[in-house]
């Protein structure tokens, strides 16, 4: 019975059964981030121009998909939510965000499966394990898989994308074929640099067919281009009234998003369109944790010197760029990242908030990692045996003491220098829980705010029942205000010092949610006369 038990079939059910219970029990736990009500909007103005297509009822209150300003973000999310809360009823603001928040956790409980699924084609189950925990353990993304329904699903369909382009590689069969162009349909359908999976699917195809008979490959070539088109233009609406110019506009966008505001990096506040070319890089390297790092770098330069050694004896490799499947892929993610990383710098495309838009590359990230275990395996066991392991639960325990706030990690030692350097809650939601500190510890009718950040506290409300959203009313008079609140995200024209003499004088700081002993978010009281 204790041998069934512990089989590793019965194990990775057994962790993965665990992870889903874990991520069940939390969801609710994390406030409304800042893009999830524009998220919903989309959703249903999508809706609507399919209503409006088949001749249905639309429903009232959204604009025009023709004429709206969103209308080239990918809906594959947000569209069957706002079936889903319409086909359910879902009347409050609250249940709605609730269900955004486990739906997209499941898509990313899903991917973790595809990920394993990635490690085993490759490595024994202990070392399949390990990859799982580095893919679910990094502590923002950790947080951000139950609210981030852009940058998280996309990575979670990238990572299901990458399953099937490794299985095409495999079995070279049609039906892989279809399965990968379906997958990379649904990738492009949350955001259109998902063609960086074709890309790269055609490239290695062509290096792969120059050994051999090119015509079968180019075959290929055109079967794929014509699934993947055909699939993305099914699960992008914006593409249905001009499927080349509107593409071609929705990517130039994406590649260059004009937005306008700043990013608070090394103390000073950085204009997004323009930020130094390093910031991105900065960002990766300052919230993965360091281990995590040391292994990814150890994978990403074996992979280099495997990729020159096999260049410069192509011959005695009978042409062969790869020997196996595993340097393939372990190719395919050197290049998702090293050409991705160029990419930024060269169009100099506007980042915020991390690195989140690419948060994509964690999962070449994490499996290039592997490689690096594997390669200290080879002199130094224990170190998979047990210091890493040991790691990670040092890691895991951040994650537990630090709920729900993970998504302000910063690794040692970018964590002495954050308060000062870097943004803390910038996505907003730690907002949730000093407005219900407010609410459960002051018994009034109305509270009278005042903001003193750029954050939309308002939006926080959304997850109060009705009975309670009203009650907190936002001024923009300081001097009327009875409690004032801040996350620290400033980005305009306030002064922080003089600010904070107005609020020593005045107001009592009541309540602080701290991470590492910084302050992300602070009630202040009026003081009494």
């Amino acid at each position: 019975m204790i041998h069934k038990i512990f089989k590793e079939n019965n194990l990775i059910y057994y962790f993965f059964i665990f992870y889903f219970l874990i991520g069940f029990f939390i969801y609710k736990d994390y406030g409304i981030s800042w893009d999830e009500p524009i998220s919903r909007t989309n959703g249903f103005v999508s809706l609507n121009y399919i209503f409006e297509l088949l001749n249905f009822d639309k429903y009232d209150g959204y604009g025009d998909f023709l004429t709206y300003r969103d209308n080239y973000y990918g809906v594959v999310f947000d569209l069957p939510l706002a079936i889903l809360e319409k086909l359910f009823s879902i009347e409050t603001s609250k249940n709605y965000y609730h269900l955004r928040h486990l739906s997209t956790f499941i898509i990313f409980f899903i991917s973790s499966i595809y990920f394993y699924y990635i490690c085993k084609k490759f490595y024994d189950f202990k070392l399949c394990i390990l990859g799982i925990l580095i893919y679910i353990t990094m502590p923002r993304i950790f947080a951000e898989s139950f609210y981030n329904s852009k940058d998280i699903v996309f990575l979670s369909l990238f990572t299901i994308s990458n399953y099937y382009l490794i299985t095409f590689f495999q079995k070279k069969s049609l039906f892989s074929l279809i399965n990968l162009s379906l997958s990379i349909g649904l990738l492009v359908g949350i955001r259109v640099v998902g063609i960086i999976v074709p890309l790269l699917a055609i490239f290695f195809i062509f290096i792969e067919s120059l050994d051999k008979k090119i015509f079968n490959s180019l075959v290929k070539i055109i079967i794929f281009l014509l699934l993947v088109t055909l699939f993305t233009y099914i699960f992008l609406p914006y593409l249905w009234a001009n499927l080349i110019d509107n593409f071609l506009f929705s990517f130039n966008t994406m590649k260059n998003y004009q937005w306008s505001g700043s990013v608070f990096y090394f103390g000073n506040y950085e204009v997004g369109r323009f930020m130094p070319w390093h910031y991105s890089l900065v960002m990766i390297l300052s919230t993965i944790p360091v281990l995590y790092l040391l292994l990814f770098f150890i994978g990403y330069f074996l992979t280099l010197k495997v990729i020159f050694c096999n260049f410069i004896n192509l011959n005695k490799n009978n042409g062969h760029v790869w020997k196996n499947n595993l340097q393939l892929y372990n190719q395919i993610s050197f290049f998702i990242i090293t050409f991705t990383i160029l990419s930024i710098i060269e169009f100099n495309s506007t980042l915020y908030g991390g690195w989140r838009q690419i948060y994509f590359l964690y999962l070449p990230i994490s499996f290039l990692a592997l490689n690096g275990i594997q390669a200290i395996n080879y002199k130094y066991k224990f170190f998979s045996n047990l210091l890493f392991p040991l790691y990670i639960v040092i890691v895991i325990f951040w994650i537990f003491n630090n709920h729900p706030y993970q998504y302000t990690y910063y690794n040692y030692p970018f964590s002495k220098i954050a308060k000062k350097n870097f943004e803390l809650d910038y996505w907003g939601v730690s907002n949730y829980d000093v407005l219900k500190y407010l609410l459960i510890n002051y018994e009034r009718d109305v509270y009278k705010i005042y903001v003193f950040s750029i954050s939309p506290y308002n939006q926080a409300t959304l997850m109060f029942g009705d009975e309670n959203k009203s009650k907190f009313v936002f001024t923009k008079d300081i001097d009327k205000a009875e409690f004032i609140v801040s996350n620290h995200y400033y980005q305009d024209d306030k002064d922080p010092v003089k600010t904070r003499y107005f609020l020593d004088n005045k107001y009592r700081s009541v309540y602080n949610i701290k991470v590492n002993n910084i302050a992300i978010n602070t009630l202040y009281e009026k003081k009494s006369n």
